[in-house]
C-alpha cells in the first residue's frame, strides 16, 4: 500500500514532525508571553498600591494641616471676641 512505505509515508512523517515542532514553538512563545505579562502585572499592581499609599499620606497630612489652620483661626477669633467682651464690661 502507498501509505505504509515510500515517498508518501516520508512526507507524512516530515509533516508531522514539522507540525509538532511548530506547536512546541507556539507553546513556548505562549509561556514566555504569559511570564512577561505576569511580571508586568505585578509591577503595575505594586506601583499602583504605592501611588495610592503616597496619595493617602499626602491627603492625610494636608487634612491635618487644614484642621490645624482652621482651629488656629477660630481660636484667634475666640480670643479676640473674649478681649472685646472684657473691655466692654
Amino acid at each position: 500500500m502507498l501509505l505504509d512505505s515510500g515517498a508518501v509515508r516520508k512526507a507524512i512523517v516530515t509533516l508531522k514532525e514539522a507540525l509538532d515542532s511548530h506547536v512546541a514553538y507556539n507553546v513556548k512563545l505562549g509561556n514566555d508571553l504569559r511570564d512577561a505579562n505576569n511580571a508586568a502585572y505585578a509591577q503595575a499592581f505594586w506601583l499602583l498600591v504605592s501611588c495610592m499609599a503616597v496619595t493617602l499620606l499626602v491627603s492625610g497630612g494636608m487634612g491635618v494641616q487644614l484642621y490645624r489652620s482652621m482651629t488656629s483661626g477660630l481660636n484667634s477669633i475666640q480670643q479676640t471676641l473674649l478681649q472685646v467682651a472684657s473691655r466692654l464690661t
